[in-house]
């Protein structure tokens, strides 16, 4: 009797970890601006860290500040959005209070394989390819590899439009409904 209730609490314990973990993880991933809130995806979770200011959210790889994955701004309505040199809108968000939140940032379905392939001033150098092939994996949710994208997706011609719609539809499934409007 002693034995199965030794296994019993060991159970317990064990779900009550699991659920005190899950709640940490959820917390964790629960990022919030003055103007919008939003969840980390759980694809990218412990692969991507974020700084903000202000109501400007940037999500990067993790350790790597200088490689951005989104940034997300939030414009008033009626006022323009023109993202960073380099960056495209990925993406936007009405928060039905008077903003939009916009996503932007590198294409990395088309920029990786270009700077691989050397059709970029500073090729691989620019990214290892451990990188290059993670921050794919991040841009497309691990739905294509690097080796598709860049020999079949995108190809040695670089179909900029095409690995565009890769980014953003993966976006606007797993990032774009997650963001609303602080209360």
């Amino acid at each position: 009797q002693q034995a199965a209730t030794a296994r019993r609490d060991a159970a317990v314990n064990a779900v009550s970890a699991q659920k005190a973990q899950a709640a940490h993880d959820a917390d964790a991933r629960h990022k919030a601006t003055d103007l919008y809130q939003l969840d980390i995806p759980v694809e990218w979770y412990g692969k991507v860290e974020t700084w903000q200011n202000g109501s400007t959210l940037c999500i990067y790889l993790a350790g790597d500040s200088d490689t951005p994955i989104v940034t997300l701004v939030a414009v008033r309505e009626g006022e323009s959005f023109t993202p960073d040199e380099g960056d495209t809108v990925l993406g936007a968000a009405n928060l039905g209070n008077g903003y939009t939140v916009y996503a932007s940032g590198p294409v990395y379905p088309y920029v990786v394989p270009q700077t691989i392939n050397g059709r970029t001033q500073n090729p691989v150098s620019t990214y290892p390819m451990d990188t290059a092939i993670e921050l794919v994996e991040l841009t497309t949710g691990n739905r294509y590899t690097y080796s598709q994208i860049k020999n079949v997706l995108v190809g040695k011609d670089g179909k900029a439009d095409a690995a565009t719609k890769l980014e953003t539809d993966y976006l606007a499934q797993i990032l774009l409904p997650s963001i609303k409007a602080q209360d």
